[in-house]
């Protein structure tokens, strides 16, 4: 035990017999209680200093110059006591270090990550801590080592704390950056939601104003002369002025009314084969009142042209593109319109009606004529030839009718009649 003047007491116990980390504790823990620094100085052979054995894989040079680390020194490490050897023969003092590198993950980011502080890769000698089982030993003359009121100082034991000071400063400021990470991201994921925030309640708003305006442009359209002259001719308003079609806003009015507008203009009766141009289309619109999007051709030719291309696909106008281009129109031919496109629906209806009905009439003439053929045929049953007697069979030649009035070849089923049906 050695007191310094001012009172201070530092223990020095050097310890060759085995020990149980438990009974270390216990000890420790009394020296400490009763305000004594202890320095444990463990003996130069087992079971306190032993050589590291190899691992699976590893070599004998991948194992020089290390030792074995057992329970004792790592409860030693855990309390913050130097693990030190001493040997008394050579008069040197020992002691382990290990090789490690600063912290390189990231807790905001959740993985690895290179810091760019200029110690990435980089390794420091710094002494073990309480997970380590095996370290490099190296010791000092006991002539340069010195004894202090905080306990035993040597040379490596210096060199190691000031690397474990310079690692732990590092890591500390890697800390401190990795929590100034968190807090930006933080600071912009709050912004982005303020941001998401105002852009959800700006659509809101928008479709708010956006349903009111739609029905208020449905009202205007419902009210209008032209409403009641549309219902008036066909009862309801018709499907080609109704469809649902995408990219409708560059018109600022209800769908229907502006499409009865360019239909009643430039569709309805106009001749098959006349011609109108988009530019024709704007102009319809803004002599009824109906104004289109004033900053973006995009969306007001969208608008129309949708509509036009929709009418396409059903038949009541064809599209003419620029030459060379493949999307420009030249301009829009006139097909049909709703009467005229029903008038010719109704026709083709007719004309297959007719057809059907011809096919019917003349199925039931065959039929009837079939029956009357067969009617009247033979009924002659063969006579029975036994197989081994009677003469091979022969192929019966096919009878070719032909009719009496135009000498061309007749129908089986017209035999009886001789001629052909309805004349020749």
């Amino acid at each position: 035990m050695l007191t310094w003047p001012d009172g201070r007491q530092v223990a020095v116990e050097v310890q060759y017999a085995a020990m149980s980390p438990e009974d270390w504790r216990v000890r420790h823990q009394s020296y400490r209680d009763q305000g004594v620094v202890d320095v444990w100085l463990l003996g130069h052979l087992p079971p306190h200093l032993r050589r590291s054995s190899a691992r699976s894989g590893e070599g004998e040079d991948a194992i020089g110059g290390r030792v074995g680390l057992g329970p004792l020194h790592q409860a030693m490490v855990a309390a913050g006591v130097p693990v030190l050897w001493i040997n008394p023969v050579e008069e040197r003092l020992g002691t382990v270090w290990v090789r490690e590198q600063p912290q390189s993950y990231s807790d905001t980011l959740g993985r690895s990550i290179e810091w760019g502080d200029g110690h990435d890769g980089t390794e420091h000698t710094v002494p073990p801590s309480a997970d380590h089982e095996r370290a490099w030993f190296e010791a000092d003359p006991l002539r340069d080592c010195d004894l202090t009121p905080d306990g035993i100082t040597s040379p490596v034991l210096g060199r190691l704390t000031e690397a474990r000071a310079a690692l732990d400063a590092v890591n500390g400021r890697r800390k401190a950056a990795d929590a100034e990470r968190r807090r930006m991201l933080d600071q912009r994921a709050a912004e982005q939601a303020k941001r998401d925030a105002r852009r959800n309640a700006d659509r809101a708003g928008f479709e708010r104003w956006l349903a009111a305006k739609t029905a208020q442009r449905q009202a205007q359209w419902e009210r209008s002369e032209l409403y009641a002259k549309v219902v008036a001719r066909y009862g309801e308003v018709p499907q080609i002025f109704r469809a649902a079609l995408e990219g409708q806003s560059g018109v600022y009015a209800a769908p229907a009314h502006w499409r009865a507008v360019l239909y009643g203009d430039l569709i309805l009766g106009r001749p098959k084969g006349s011609r109108f141009t988009i530019a024709d289309c704007y102009r319809s619109l803004r002599a009824a009142g109906i104004e289109v999007h004033p900053h973006s051709a995009t969306k007001r030719a969208a608008a129309v042209l949708g509509w036009l291309e929709y009418l396409a696909r059903i038949g009541y106008v064809r599209i003419h593109l620029a030459e060379g281009s493949a999307w420009q129109v030249r301009n829009v031919e006139v097909l049909a319109d709703i009467e005229r496109l029903k008038a010719e629906d109704d026709a083709r209806r007719e004309r297959e009606r007719k057809r059907h009905e011809n096919h019917v009439r003349l199925t039931e003439l065959r039929t009837r004529v079939n029956a009357r053929v067969a009617a009247a045929a033979p009924s002659t049953a063969p006579v029975p030839v036994p197989p081994e007697m009677g003469p091979r069979p022969q192929r019966a030649r096919e009878q070719v009718l032909r009719c009496s009035t135009c000498g061309l070849v007749l129908d089986p089923c017209l035999a009886r009649l001789g001629h052909h049906v309805g004349g020749c």
